[in-house]
């Protein structure tokens, strides 16, 4: 019964349950979104109007410390967990022993060296390097919204026997990629419609604050990639269309939502509804937490069908450890976005008076996770990565590993 349990456990069609997959993987920010665009005016005109708009924000921020510091968190600790082995054991891959290694040391080394020269550069009163790490943390945070994007499309596609040509993997790939790169260099524009107090910034010394700038592109730059990503755009609907008339299967809804996800999580997503830039973190990190928990469930069974008879104990064991994992996940967020930047901020305040702007500290330690991030993403979600081919989609044990 254990067996037959388990064969149907690795051939389900969907990651958790068909249900939270859609939710999950978009449906949620969907419907979230729709709501913001019917019941929250656009342009507010009264305190009425205001309202509902403190409580969102309110809300998504209780929101973060479950969701989205944890989806980082979590992240480090696939990394981590026993580098020096995890290094030893991809001697025979040199380029994803590159990636893990620059994703485990040298990212960060750089990262950091950056960001303290950034520091001292602030605390002279420039703050031209702020502003340059802040355009570099978005470029790569909406790479990583892009990428996820991607894979959230193919990886559940793949769990419905759902498999695009090489073309159309090229051509749904390149339009998102033209559509990130339009959206970015369209910052300085579409970030208008936040209002003014987003353009004031985060830092600054006393009652004065440092104001941060989005790049201003040329026409020549961006009107070309707006171009392309409305022909790319064109281009994947008929790469779709293509794979449901060759194959006769229609395309799974919930991984083109995961896809359609990097449009309405990301791209112009200020365009669409101001307040909607409040929800974005948040459902970015809840589609990422879809598969960080489906590779927990696959952990734990693939570990039970290594025991040739059933054990309890161990079960428990393993589901024990994976709550721990969601545990520290949570408590590491805490600790990496609030406590630890606040208390090195207060520290240097006290020891350093004025020497360096206010809240300087959380902002560094903001762009240093969501960089660094893209980069753990980058050597962890592979398909090269034994651990991801055996737990989230049973490639080992099936015989599929690619």
């Amino acid at each position: 019964m254990l067996a037959i349990f388990r064969d149907q456990w690795r051939s389900r069609p969907y990651l958790l349950s068909p249900v939270l997959d859609l939710g999950m993987a978009g449906g949620g920010a969907v419907l979230m979104l729709l709501l913001m665009v019917a019941f929250i005016p656009y342009e507010k005109h009264t305190a009425a109007d205001v309202i509902p708009v403190a409580y969102i924000a309110a809300g998504l921020s209780w929101l973060t410390f479950v969701v989205n510091y944890p989806h980082f968190m979590v992240s480090y600790q696939l990394l981590y967990r026993n580098f020096p082995s995890r290094l030893r054991g991809l001697r025979g891959n040199r380029e994803l022993w590159w990636r893990t290694l620059g994703a485990g040391l040298i990212v960060p080394l750089l990262l950091a060296v950056m960001l303290a020269y950034v520091a001292v550069d602030a605390s002279r009163g420039n703050a031209a390097g702020i502003n340059a790490a802040y355009n570099v943390m978005f470029f790569f945070v909406g790479w990583h919204y892009t990428k996820q994007a991607f894979g959230v499309c193919m990886m559940l596609s793949a769990l419905k026997r759902i498999f695009y040509a090489p073309w159309q993997r090229r051509m749904l790939l390149v339009n998102a990629y033209a559509v990130w790169l339009s959206s970015w260099v369209y910052m300085s524009y579409t970030t208008q419609f936040l209002g003014v107090a987003f353009g004031r910034g985060f830092i600054g010394i006393g009652g004065s604050r440092f104001s941060y700038h989005f790049m201003e592109m040329p026409d020549a730059l961006r009107i070309p990639l707006l171009v392309l990503a409305c022909l790319t755009t064109a281009g994947a609907v008929y790469a779709i269309i293509a794979q449901w008339r060759a194959t006769g299967v229609r395309p799974s809804l919930t991984a083109l939502t995961g896809y359609a996800s990097m449009y309405y999580l990301w791209a112009f997503m200020m365009v669409l509804h101001p307040e909607w830039a409040l929800a974005v973190p948040f459902f970015h990190g809840l589609q990422y937490l879809l598969f960080v928990a489906a590779y927990k469930r696959g952990e734990i069974h693939s570990r039970l069908q290594a025991q040739p008879a059933h054990d309890a104990r161990l079960e428990r064991r393993l589901r024990n450890r994976a709550q721990e994992f969601f545990a520290y996940a949570f408590v590491l967020g805490i600790l990496a976005f609030n406590i630890i930047p606040g208390l090195i901020d207060q520290a240097a305040g006290h020891a350093y008076p004025g020497a360096l702007p206010a809240n300087l500290i959380p902002l560094l330690f903001l762009i240093f996770i969501n960089v660094h991030h893209y980069f753990i993403d980058n050597a962890i979600w592979r398909r090269e990565n034994k651990d991801v081919g055996e737990f989230l989609m049973g490639w080992r044990r099936m015989g599929k590993q690619r």
